[in-house]
C-alpha cells in the first residue's frame, strides 16, 4: 500500500543567497551549530518520550517528522514499500550528497487455526482470543458433544513465551502428541487429543516468544545514481548556486537520520531475544521422565487389576512404586492407603491359616479378630474364622474321646462344657457331656440297699428344627455331604430329611460343573437357588456348605454381569451385579456398579446437550439410563425428568410443569 506524502511546511521562509551572502562564515557556522543544539535537545526529548510509549507508536512519530518524498524510485528493491522519493534533480545538481528514505510495512499478527477432526468431519477453527476454552458445554469456545470430553476440557491460552494448552482436570485427561499432560507449550503442528477429537494447532512461529513486532523498516539510501533535480526539505530548487543552503540541509538531514538510527538501536538493544530451545541434556531428561511416567501408569493399570482379583500382596509393592512417580495424583494415594491396609488383613489371614494348620487355634482367631469391619476381605476372614472354630471343635472332640476311653471322665466333661460354651447347640459335646457323666457316675462308690428294679430309658432322639440333627446336621454344615448322607439314618433324621438331602446333592454338584462353563450361567443359577433354598431347610443356611453356595452364586452372577457389559447390556449387568451383593459382597462387583453409575452420568449429559437437535436420541440415552441404576441414583430421577419434557416439548411444546425448554 502505498502512503501518501505528509511534507511538513517549513516554519520559516526559506533562506535566500543574498541572505546568505550577508551571513558571512562566522555567521554562518555560529547559526549551525545553534541548528545543531536545537535538533540535540529534540532527540533528548524524543529519547524521553520512546521511553514511555510503544515502540511502532513511536516510530510512526519520528516518521511524520522525517523527511518525506514524492514519487517513485527506481532501482530499489521491490519486496519493501517506499514511503516517498526524491524528485528528478535540476541539470548540472551535485547528487552525491543526496538522500532517500525507503519503509516497509510490518506484516500483522496471524492468528492461530485450530483443525478438529472428529467422527463428524473436520473444521478449522481460529484462536481469536487469548484464552480458548474447548469443552462439552455450551459457553466453551469448541463445542465438543463427546461423552469422554468435560463441560470445560482444556484451555488454548496466550503467554509472553508463547502459545500454552492447560487441561482443566479434566476426567479423561488432555493428551499432547499421545503423551497426558497438564499444561505444555504449543509448537505449530502438534496434536492435541481431547476425548476422540483430534486438534491440530497451527501457527508459524509458536513455540517460544514470538519475534518483537517491529516498526516499519528504514533505509537510507544515497541518491549519487540519479539524474535531474531534486526538492528540498522547504522546498526551494537546489541548483548549483545553493551550496551553503545545501550545507544546512545535510546537517538537519544528518540529525534526522541519527534519531531514527536511535530509535531503532533503542528498540533492538530493549527487545528481549527469543528464548533459545531446550539443550540435549533437557531433551534427554525430559525423555526420561516421560518414559518414567508412561511406566508408571502402566503400573497402576496392573495395580487396579491385581486389587480386582484380591492380590494384595502383590499389588503393596508396585503401588507404592508408582505412589513415589506420581506423588501428585489423588487416585493413586487412595490406591496406595486401601491396598497397604487390605495387604496387613493378608498377611493376617495368611499367619491365621499357619496357626490353624499348627493347631494354635486360638492364637490363629486372635489375628482374625484385630482386623476391622471395613475390610474388602471381612468375608474371608469369617469364613477362615469359622473354619479354624471347627477345627479347633474337632481337636477338642479328639481330646474329649481320648479321655473318654482312658476314662478321664472329669476332663472329658470340662472339654465338652467348653465344646458347649461356645456352641449350646453342639451335639456331640452334648454326647461326651453325658458319658463323662456316666463314667463318674459309675466311678462312685456303690452302697447296697433294696430297691425296685429300673426299667431301662428309651433313648431320646435329639430334637432339631431342621431336616437334620446330630452328627449328620455337623457334617452337612461342614460340607461334607457323603458323611452326612451315610450318618442321616443312625443320627435319627426322617426319610423326608434324608430324601431332601440327596436332592441338595445333585442340585448342588450339578450347580458347581455347570459353572465352570460361562456359556452354561443361567442353568448353573438355576440348580445353586434350588440348593440354596433347601440348605434352610436342612441346616438352617449356616455353616462352611452355605458359604460355599452364596460365593458360587456370587461368582456366576459376577460373570453374567461382566458378559452383559461387556456388550453394552446395560440393564442386564446392572441387573446381575445387584444379585451378587445379594449373596456376597465383592469388591469388584461393587466397583463394577459404580462404573456403571459414570457411564450413566455421561449418558444423562450427552441426552442433555442434544435434547434440541435430536431429542429422540436424548430419549433412547435416558432410557439405558433408567435401566442401569437404581431408582434412588441421582440420574435415575434426572432422566425421568428430562424425558418427561422432551415428550411434553414433543407433544404441545411445553413439560408436564407448563414450562418450555
Amino acid at each position: 500500500m502505498v502512503q501518501k506524502s505528509r511534507r511538513r511546511k517549513p516554519t520559516e521562509e526559506p533562506i535566500t543567497d543574498d541572505e546568505m551572502e550577508a551571513l558571512g562564515a562566522e555567521d554562518f557556522e555560529e547559526a549551525g551549530e545553534e541548528d545543531y543544539e536545537e535538533y540535540d535537545d529534540d532527540y533528548e526529548d524524543l529519547d524521553d518520550d520512546y521511553e514511555e510509549a510503544e515502540a511502532a507508536e513511536e516510530l510512526e512519530t519520528v516518521q511524520d517528522d522525517a523527511l518525506v518524498f514524492d514519487g517513485p524510485a527506481e532501482g530499489l528493491d521491490t519486496g519493501k514499500t517506499m514511503v516517498g522519493s526524491l524528485p528528478v534533480a535540476e541539470e548540472g545538481a551535485p547528487l552525491d550528497s543526496k538522500t532517500q528514505i525507503l519503509a516497509s510495512d510490518g506484516e500483522g499478527e496471524e492468528v492461530p487455526v485450530l483443525t478438529i477432526e472428529t467422527a463428524d468431519g473436520t473444521s478449522d477453527v481460529e484462536v481469536v482470543s487469548e484464552r480458548f476454552v474447548i469443552g462439552r458445554s455450551p459457553d466453551c469456545d469448541v463445542v465438543l458433544p463427546d461423552q469422554l470430553v468435560s463441560r470445560q476440557h482444556a484451555v488454548i491460552e496466550k503467554r509472553a513465551d508463547g502459545w500454552y494448552v492447560v487441561d482443566q482436570d479434566s476426567g479423561n485427561g488432555t493428551f499432547l502428541n499421545e503423551a497426558r499432560i497438564k499444561e505444555e507449550l504449543l509448537y505449530d503442528g502438534d496434536l492435541i487429543e481431547v476425548g476422540d477429537a483430534a486438534i491440530t494447532f497451527s501457527a508459524p512461529g509458536a513455540g517460544g516468544a514470538a519475534e518483537p513486532a517491529t516498526a516499519d523498516k528504514t533505509q537510507m539510501l544515497p541518491a549519487s545514481g540519479l539524474t535531474g533535480s531534486g526538492t528540498s526539505v522547504t522546498g526551494a530548487v537546489v541548483g548549483p548556486g545553493a551550496g551553503k543552503r545545501k550545507k544546512m540541509l545535510m546537517l538537519g538531514g544528518g540529525v534526522v537520520v541519527l534519531l531514527l538510527l536511535a530509535v531503532v538501536v533503542k528498540f533492538v538493544v530493549f527487545t528481549p531475544p527469543a528464548p533459545k530451545g531446550p539443550t540435549a541434556q533437557e531433551i534427554a531428561a525430559q525423555q526420561l521422565a516421560e518414559k518414567a511416567a508412561e511406566k508408571a501408569r502402566a503400573d497402576f493399570d496392573k495395580v487396579k487389576a491385581l486389587a480386582r482379583e484380591e492380590k494384595w500382596l502383590e499389588a503393596v509393592q508396585l503401588i507404592r512404586q508408582v505412589a513415589k512417580e506420581m506423588p501428585d495424583d489423588q487416585e493413586v494415594q487412595e490406591y496406595k492407603t486401601t491396598i497397604q491396609h487390605e495387604a496387613a488383613v493378608a498377611s493376617h489371614i495368611q499367619e491365621a491359616r499357619q496357626k490353624m494348620e499348627a493347631n494354635e487355634h486360638e492364637e490363629a482367631l486372635k489375628l482374625l479378630a484385630s482386623v476391622s469391619a471395613d475390610s474388602m476381605q471381612i468375608e474371608t476372614v469369617k469364613q477362615l474364622k469359622q473354619e479354624i472354630e471347627e477345627a479347633w471343635r474337632r481337636a477338642q472332640q479328639d481330646k474329649a474321646r481320648i479321655a473318654l476311653s482312658e476314662k478321664r471322665f472329669e476332663e472329658a466333661k470340662n472339654i465338652a462344657l467348653a465344646m458347649l460354651q461356645a456352641n449350646p447347640e453342639d451335639a456331640v459335646a452334648i454326647e461326651i457331656r453325658d458319658q463323662a457323666d456316666k463314667g463318674l457316675q459309675k466311678s462312685k462308690p456303690v452302697h447296697v440297699t433294696h430297691r425296685q428294679p429300673v426299667k431301662p430309658k428309651t433313648p431320646i432322639k435329639p430334637k432339631s428344627e431342621f431336616l437334620l440333627v446330630g452328627e449328620s446336621l455337623v457334617s452337612y454344615r461342614n460340607a461334607k455331604l457323603d458323611v452326612a448322607i451315610s450318618l442321616a439314618a443312625s443320627s435319627g433324621v426322617s426319610e423326608d430329611g434324608i430324601k431332601k438331602l440327596k436332592q441338595f446333592n445333585s442340585f448342588y454338584e450339578r450347580g458347581n460343573e455347570m459353572a465352570k462353563n460361562a456359556g452354561q450361567s443361567a442353568q448353573a443359577i438355576k440348580f445353586l437357588r434350588k440348593a440354596f433354598e433347601l440348605d434352610k431347610k436342612l441346616g438352617g443356611g449356616k455353616g462352611k456348605i452355605n458359604e460355599n453356595l452364596r460365593g458360587r452364586l456370587a461368582k456366576v452372577y459376577f460373570v453374567m454381569g461382566v458378559d452383559a457389559h461387556t456388550r453394552n447390556k446395560y440393564d442386564k449387568a446392572f441387573q446381575a451385579y445387584t444379585h451378587v451383593l445379594e449373596y456376597k459382597k465383592l469388591p469388584t462387583a461393587i466397583e463394577r456398579l459404580r462404573k456403571l453409575e459414570m457411564e450413566a452420568k455421561k449418558f444423562y449429559e450427552t441426552a442433555y446437550v442434544i435434547k434440541g437437535s435430536n431429542p429422540e436420541k436424548a430419549v433412547r440415552h435416558c432410557k439405558t439410563v433408567l435401566g442401569m441404576v437404581d431408582k434412588r441414583n441421582i440420574y435415575h430421577g434426572k432422566c425421568t425428568k428430562l424425558i418427561s419434557k422432551i415428550q411434553g416439548a414433543a407433544i404441545g411444546g411445553v413439560d408436564s410443569s407448563g414450562e418450555g425448554f
